[in-house]
């Protein structure tokens, strides 16, 4: 009899909560749960570095896409974004803009280096930004300015492993290309980024006799030189990313005997460039 008395009792009072009650209730709870999540966390500036990218960077199409060249010249550095009650929580301090290697000469690769205000957890050191987790590899969204920018975050300050930049020198071949493209490689050509520092320089280059090999007619594999085409031999100063021991070309491309890399010049875009021999400069 107590149990039926009971439920009888919880609901009847249930029939005289009101839907304002209700709302009450709900943004009591929510404002609480606020509380809970604040006095539990810091609010401090990070630095970040994101790659911009399309919403869904990691598909295989949309990975190799770049966006085009005009997004990222609508950011300005000092752009920021600022939160309901008019108070800045990202500001763009840098900007790199490099020639997308994915073949289309109307896309950039843009890289952003921001400051944003966020929220560090004082147990788990998890990090949030507008309410959502901020990890390597998640998905930002930024409305700088009248510009939204869609992004992969690639570095967290204090986070991500140490970079290292610096100059090192490479031997490489491109392979079967024509004489005109051959001829306008430049002796001294420079590939600047988009603030204007030379992130590459040709220093020297050998253009020979495309190499190919031919089947005879009993069989066999001969090697032979073809009269159309030609392998240009360079010998090029870039800058690199060092990082957990890898390295890398502005940024994304891989750097290693084996690896294949573009050098995007005023003259002539240097595509596929088999890296054959890499050298340390002194003082590196």
């Amino acid at each position: 009899m107590k149990k039926k008395k009971i439920i009888f009792e919880i609901k009847s009072l249930i029939k005289k909560i009101t839907p304002v009650e209700v709302l009450l209730g709900i943004v009591f709870l929510l404002v609480l749960a606020w509380l809970m999540m604040r006095t539990r966390s810091s609010k401090e500036w990070v630095r970040v570095e994101v790659l911009v990218s399309p919403q869904y960077w990691w598909t295989g199409e949309s990975y190799q896409t770049a966006p085009p060249f005009w997004l990222g010249e609508s950011v300005q550095v000092n752009d920021q974004e600022y939160n309901s009650s008019n108070q800045p929580i990202a500001r763009v301090t840098e900007i790199e803009e490099f020639e997308a290697t994915s073949g289309r000469p109307s896309r950039k690769d843009v890289y952003l280096t921001l400051n944003l205000l966020v929220y560090r957890h004082k147990k788990t050191n998890a990090l949030q930004f507008k309410n959502q987790s901020l990890e390597v590899g998640s998905l930002l969204n930024l409305h700088l300015g009248s510009n939204y920018i869609s992004g992969v975050v690639i570095f967290i300050e204090s986070v991500s492993p140490v970079k290292v930049r610096k100059e090192i020198l490479i031997e490489g071949v491109l392979k079967d290309i024509w004489p005109w493209v051959a001829e306008a490689v430049s002796l001294n050509g420079q590939m600047k980024d988009s603030r204007g520092n030379q992130v590459a320089q040709i220093l020297d280059k050998r253009i020979e006799l495309a190499e190919k090999s031919v089947a005879t007619s009993d069989g066999r594999l001969v090697v032979s030189r073809d009269p159309l085409k030609r392998d240009v031999y360079i010998r090029a100063k870039i800058k690199i990313l060092e990082q957990a021991g890898n390295l890398y070309f502005y940024n994304s491309q891989k750097v290693g005997v084996g690896s294949i890399i573009w050098i995007f010049t005023p003259e002539v875009d240097l595509e596929k460039i088999y890296i054959t021999n890499i050298t340390e400069l002194p003082g590196e």
